[in-house]
């Protein structure tokens, strides 16, 4: 079996003491504190000011949460950078699209190894700004005079938080009703920072349409403008209306904002058009649903099923969501080899690895030993990691993101030629999903076992072995309409119960399945 040889890389740090810059490589940057929009191209500088040496050793690496990872390493650009920067002289980067996962500290290093004071190494805070998106607005549609009421508006995506503004009839209302003449005798007030308008006790003239602005940065977005009447008696509305449920199954790619990809949707209509004077409860069901996905929210991706009830009306609709968590359900799989390799240094170390298998379920036991066949390096420890990769987009506009789920320490000490170090990891006590592989051509989720050694002088060897996992059903269940079908057969014996249990059999599966529920509209 071919020895794979593993990446090394350090870092020597040399005290020299007082050394002039002229013999020794120096580093300057023009900003420390780099900010960027998202979408945008951003440059982190790293001047050289004085090296002797012609071809230095340039490295750049990205640290989130403390953990680093290179983004230019051995002449190119690698990591969560590949395909969206350049190496720009002396050893600036420019990222091309600047996106919120690249919010982070980077660190410019540079070895010259024919200097006196041969490193030296200059810290970069990158921070992108994130235009606000279209804000949730809440406005109530009727008010009594006299009474208080509050109209809310929020906003989660834009970074840094937004400050909120209100409109009124498209005119922006002051901060503090008392500085302004026109609203003097008003009784609200605004929180921008929460985006609360509340009114004290509410007045005629406080009706009309309200429509709230979130804004930072790197812009501004306001939601929909929305009527408020104010009356002086209380009245039960009477509208002609349309009541209307649907069950939909979407795909949000946070870095395409406002684009939905729906690939299930199924409408039934619960009423006629005509008049609601009274609450009333209105039963739908919706036979052999597709649920070709499992339920799952990441990082920059999320896929949704919900159901949407909507009251069709003459000036404004009325709607509200629920969400539906979809877990699919698979058994063992036939096929589950084992996963075995050597990996080495050339007349350094050679040590072969062994997992017990390749797939498992999310409750499931790694279980797998490591031999050590030479070792002529000091290791200290070794740990292995398990590594979850979330790729979005296609193309030029494919996203990763590595997020380390868990690390596990297996040994702490040097090991000798010869000894077996047992794997026992239990996955049941980490947020796990299963694999997820070209989903809907849009995204994928991947796992990775990581395999760490990490010698006396902090030089990390590693080796990277992908792993699926799956979801596995706890209780076998029957369907009624698998019992259905069974007694369909008993009774009939028919070909017809037969495509009746190749039916129940998608439902248990979790592909295919049945929604049934109440939707309720209250008049008050």
């Amino acid at each position: 079996m071919a020895i794979v040889r593993l990446v090394t890389c350090f870092v020597l740090y040399t005290s020299l003491g007082q050394i002039p810059s002229s013999v020794g490589v120096t580093l300057r940057t023009t900003d420390k504190i780099v900010w960027a929009n998202e979408f945008e191209p951003i440059e982190l500088t790293c001047l050289i000011e004085s090296i002797s040496t012609n071809n230095p050793r340039i490295e750049w690496k990205k640290i989130k949460n403390g953990i680093p990872s290179y983004v230019y390493f051995q002449n190119k650009i690698a990591g969560d950078l590949e395909q969206r920067a350049q190496l720009r002289e002396p050893a600036n980067i420019l990222i091309f699209n600047a996106t919120r996962s690249d919010t982070a500290e980077y660190r410019c290093e540079v070895a010259a190894i024919d200097d006196q004071r041969d490193f030296d190494e200059i810290l970069i805070s990158l921070a992108v700004r994130v235009k606000p998106v279209v804000p949730r607005c809440s406005v109530p549609e009727a008010v009594t005079v006299g009474t208080s009421t509050e109209l809310r508006c929020l906003e989660n995506e834009g970074f840094p938080a937004p400050q909120y503004r209100w409109f009124h009839n498209n005119e922006e209302l002051p901060q503090d009703a008392k500085n302004s003449l026109k609203f003097v005798n008003s009784s609200y007030s605004i929180n921008p920072d929460t985006g609360g308008l509340k009114f004290r006790r509410v007045k005629k003239d406080d009706a009309g349409e309200y429509y709230c602005q979130a804004k930072n940065d790197a812009g501004h977005a306001q939601c929909p403008p929305q009527m408020m009447e104010c009356v002086c008696v209380v009245v039960v509305v009477v509208v002609v209306v349309v009541v209307v449920v649907v069950v939909v199954v979407v795909i949000q790619l946070y870095y395409d904002r406002g684009n939905h990809h729906e690939f299930v949707s199924l409408v039934k209509d619960l009423a006629r058009p005509g008049e609601i004077t009274q609450s009333q409860t209105f039963d739908f069901e919706f036979t052999h649903v597709e649920k070709p996905y499992e339920s799952y929210t990441g990082q920059n991706v999320k896929l949704r099923y919900f159901l949407r009830a909507t009251v069709v009306r003459r000036l404004n609709d009325i709607s509200k969501e629920m969400d539906i968590v979809v877990h699919t359900l698979s058994t063992y799989p036939e096929l589950n080899s084992s996963i075995k390799m050597e990996v080495g240094i050339e007349d350094c170390l050679h040590i072969e690895f062994e997992y017990n298998k390749s797939k498992y379920h999310l409750k499931d036991v790694i279980v797998g030993k490591i031999y050590f066949l030479l070792v002529r390096i000091k290791i200290k420890h070794m740990e292995i990691d398990i590594i979850k990769r979330e790729t979005t987009g296609t193309g030029p506009s494919v996203y990763h993101e590595n997020d380390t789920i868990a690390k596990y320490e297996i040994m702490d000490g040097a090991p000798v030629r010869g000894e077996s170090i047992p794997i026992r990891l239990f996955l049941a006590g980490y947020d796990l999903t299963p694999t997820m592989r070209d989903i809907n051509k849009k995204f994928s989720v991947r796992y990775y076992l990581n395999l760490v050694l990490i010698d006396e002088e902090e030089r990390r060897y590693f080796k990277q072995q992908e792993i699926t996992l799956w979801r596995k059903g706890d209780v076998v269940r029957k369907s009624m309409s698998h019992q259905a079908a069974i007694a369909s057969q008993r009774f009939e014996g028919s070909a017809a119960s037969e495509s009746a249990l190749e039916q129940a059999a998608k439902e248990e599966s979790g592909l295919i399945g049945v929604c049934v529920g109440v939707a309720k509209v209250t008049v008050d």
